[in-house]
């Protein structure tokens, strides 16, 4: 009898069939391998994105204590400013506090006899301004050369020398006018 098998048999599988199914195999791990890859770099970049973010907080709150202290400076340095215009204007001030000491002292040391004063001016730029009455116009002439003659008065000039009557009495009414050197 002859034997019919109705069965589907094994068909072996061609060259072509086993290429491509090895070439999709080769495929898929190649694609896990690509995920895999792709993964870990994004986990790294991720990571490094994190890293510059707490870099940068870090340097801003650095910029922040930075600028705190610049201010700091920067109110330091007008202080210190302001306080040394306070020192300049003290040491001038020391400077010229026996100015006028010395300029009544030289002014009362040249007064001569007949001649006595009714007004003394000293000016914010130096100028003195002298006013006086003389028995004669040789006393002013006199008291104007002893002035000329003193070291903390220059450019002795008399402005006016004129007649008037003090108490019925006839003298001379005289105004000077100097700078002061210091």
């Amino acid at each position: 009898m002859i034997r019919i098998n109705l069965l589907p048999t094994e068909k072996k599988k061609t060259r072509v069939e086993l290429g491509t199914e090895r070439l999709l195999r080769l495929s898929g791990l190649a694609l896990l391998l690509l995920l895999a890859v792709m993964g870990l770099l994004w986990y790294r970049l991720d990571a490094k994105v994190d890293d510059l973010s707490a870099q940068k907080r870090q340097l801003q709150q650095r910029m922040d204590a930075l600028k705190v202290q610049v201010k700091e400076v920067d109110r330091y340095e007008k202080d210190l400013k302001i306080f040394k215009e306070k020192i300049a204007i003290v040491e001038r001030l020391r400077r010229n506090q026996s100015i006028p000491v010395r300029i009544l002292d030289d002014i009362s040391s040249s007064l001569p006899d007949g001649v006595w004063l009714s007004a003394l001016k000293v000016g914010s730029g130096g100028e003195v301004a002298v006013e006086g009455y003389a028995f004669t116009n040789a006393d002013i002439v006199a008291f104007a050369g002893q002035l000329k003659a003193s070291r903390f008065l220059k450019d002795v000039t008399i402005v006016e020398s004129k007649e008037a009557e003090v108490e019925k009495i006839p003298v001379f009414q005289f105004k000077i006018r100097c700078q002061v050197s210091v």
